[in-house]
């Protein structure tokens, strides 16, 4: 089964994935839709709108910013009462501050720095933090990067002092059997600590990486310095960094581990919770994809007990009116198409706090990207089986004046339907457009905007052209054939623009001339899909479908064979019914 991506979408639910993984000479963001940023094209779906500010709840970016609130405070209060009963405190550190304030300043430094200024510098961030009621998120974040910026220069001081105590052993041997214990209590303590930061803390799980890196790579450079500075004897040294040392970093890196997969499944766990508790009759199980415009949860209908998958915007993103009419411009789109290779759509609303979504099918299988990218080309006759039901559902589109604009493997879904084997769904209609519009004002595009994914660009959406015809879709087509065929889109460039340039100008290779087998009737039809005029193109999918039909390798991939593909490689599972309680984020 595919894996989730960070496109918003997931092959699961028909909409598109890039694979985890791609060939050395293709970009990662030649798969990716660059969107246009105009209103949505036909009328809106009737009193949505107008409830999503004066019905708006806190969401979900707010409850994170106000428990990160809550709990800075008890970290800020409890760290600066610590320091100052420790340090601030403590008699001997002021009999120094007054009597000999400038030996302290300029032959203890560390000294100064980790018993007056940490501990001063906590209690004022624990005022802030205290005193102010209303911090924006980003405030919040500089506040919490502060406040393990002074807790890790505390540690590290203390560490570097505490460390130099081992250098009065009478032999290199007890000075490294002292140093080992010392440094192995010292790495569990700032395992510990970063264990508790993955899981006090909300974060995203890349956000937790960085930090926890830094924090754990902290000690060892603070050690690795010690050993090989001045103040060690090199005899001395050798055997903590040979022993030691790998040890620390066993144990920190345990540590950053766990803290990073604790914050990964606890953000999992609040979004998947803050979900449900919003959408009344869907029960959301695990998060299938998250992107730039949406989320895609894996569902069940409470009374009717059927999976489903729901892709959902949340307030804070349905604010974007641009974003907001995109969305409903899908769900209208796809509510007009009945074809059998079309993801059907069941549902559509929103919530009491703002959150708008729609509920489709679930649809277990892989997309023509993943099916490509992990069994390599396709068969001739299977990738003919597939484009006819692909053109089948763009016949139907168009002939509804629906321009899909973002055809390309990722958005095409295989899998088994009412018994049925290698079905075919066009998904995604996030960036369709209607040819009816004329010079309408609320047409989507204008002249100039770039819309689509750009390995799978027509010459014409490349130009900018901004009412497209169907022969564009019929281009990109094409270059999905070119991609089932081969592995590789037709034009592979080391960045955008070069591609985007070689669909424009620079001729194709033949299919044949990567993998020979491809037969020259395929390829023939490949090429003419291909054509950078328009007019030298099919001019519909009907046309297309027929010139694929006729293909000599076309009835060469059937039903039992299609059965037997999936058997060998793992048919995915039905799904009778929905656990929410074992949510999970893959």
């Amino acid at each position: 089964m595919a894996q989730d991506q960070a496109n918003g979408n997931c092959p699961h639910v028909g909409f598109p994935s890039d694979p985890q993984a791609s060939p050395a000479t293709t970009a990662d963001w030649s798969r990716k839709p660059i969107t246009d940023d105009g209103l949505a094209a036909g009328e809106a779906l009737p009193a949505l709108r107008p409830a999503l500010v004066k019905q708006a709840s806190p969401s979900l970016q707010l409850q994170v910013r106000d428990l990160l609130h809550r709990r800075l405070k008890i970290i800020a209060l409890l760290f600066s009462l610590y320091l100052v009963i420790d340090q601030i405190l403590e008699p001997q550190a002021w009999r120094l501050f007054y009597s000999e304030l400038s030996v302290f300043l300029t032959r203890r430094p560390a000294q100064f720095v980790t018993e007056i200024v940490i501990p001063l510098g906590c209690v004022a961030l624990t005022g802030v933090i205290w005193g102010r009621r209303s911090l924006s998120l980003r405030q919040l974040r500089s506040i919490e990067l502060a406040i393990v910026g002074l807790a890790a220069g505390s540690g590290v001081l203390v560490l570097h002092s505490s460390a130099l105590r081992f250098y009065g052993a009478p032999s290199a041997q007890i000075y490294a059997d002292q140093a080992a214990r010392y440094l192995s209590s010292e790495a569990s303590n700032w395992a510990l600590w970063l264990v508790g930061y993955g899981l006090f803390i909300p974060n995203t799980w890349r956000r937790c990486v960085l930090v926890t890196s830094f924090l754990a790579i902290l000690p060892l450079l603070t050690v690795g310095v010690l050993c090989l500075g001045p103040e060690v004897p090199p005899g001395w040294s050798e055997p903590v960094l040979r022993e030691a040392l790998p040890q620390m970093a066993l144990v920190l890196a345990v540590g950053a581990v766990l803290a990073i997969y604790g914050t990964h499944k606890i953000t999992t766990l609040r979004e998947v919770a803050h979900a449900t508790r919003q959408l009344g009759q869907y029960k959301l199980s695990r998060r299938l994809g998250a992107g730039g415009m949406g989320e895609v949860y894996l569902a069940e209908h409470r009374l009717l007990k059927r999976p489903c998958a729901v892709k959902l915007i949340r307030p804070e993103k349905a604010a974007d009116a641009a974003m907001l009419h995109r969305f409903e411009r899908e769900v209208q789109a796809m509510t007009r198409l009945t074809h059998w290779n079309v993801v059907e759509v069941f549902d559509y609303g929103h919530t009491e706090d703002g959150t708008f979504y729609y509920v489709m099918e679930y649809l277990p299988g892989l997309t023509l990207e993943d099916l490509v990218r992990k069994h390599g080309p396709l068969p001739p006759g299977r990738a003919v089986h597939l484009l006819r039901q692909v053109c089948a559902a763009l016949g139907e589109a168009h002939s509804k004046s629906l321009i899909h604009r973002d055809l390309k493997p990722g958005n095409v879904i295989v899998g088994e339907r009412g018994g049925v084997h290698d079905v075919a769904k066009l998904l995604d209609f996030g960036l369709v457009q209607e040819t009816d519009l004329g010079d309408a004002p609320d047409r989507l595009t204008h002249h100039g905007v770039l819309v689509g994914t750009p390995a799978y660009l027509s010459p014409e959406q490349a130009n900018g052209v901004a009412q497209l015809l169907p022969s564009s879709d019929i281009y990109s087509l094409g270059a999905m054939a070119y991609f089932l065929v081969t592995g590789q889109p037709p034009f592979v460039r080391p960045s955008v623009v070069q591609t985007i340039t070689a669909h424009l100008s620079d001729p194709v290779a033949p299919p044949a001339k990567l993998r020979p087998e491809v037969p020259a009737d395929l390829e023939q039809v490949i090429v003419t899909c291909l054509a950078k005029r328009p007019d030298r193109r099919f001019q519909d999918a009907n046309s297309l479908e027929q010139a694929l039909k006729r293909c000599t390798c076309a009835g060469q991939w059937t039903q039992a064979d299609a059965a037997a593909w999936w058997q060998t490689q793992g048919q995915p599972p039905p799904s009778p019914g929905l656990r929410v309680q074992s949510a999970r984020n893959e």
